[in-house]
């Protein structure tokens, strides 16, 4: 097997586990994070699982810190 197939191989084996992590993750423990698109969200903190939006008091709680 090529090393670049061989990779990908590994990483889509790693997302299928961080999927099955993230699902059984009960999200206790949330905090707004920025996403890579630059939007503010509710990650979980253990899973790291983006979940929801803020509302907008939520985010300017956070802004506020």
């Amino acid at each position: 097997m090529k090393k670049a197939a061989s990779i990908n191989q590994e990483i889509t084996k790693l997302q299928r586990q961080l999927e099955k992590v993230q699902e059984e993750c009960t999200h206790k423990e949330q905090q707004i994070k920025m996403n890579d698109k630059g939007n503010a969200m509710w990650t979980c903190s253990d899973c790291e699982k983006r979940l929801t939006y803020p509302n907008s008091s939520e985010m300017e709680k956070w802004m506020n810190k």
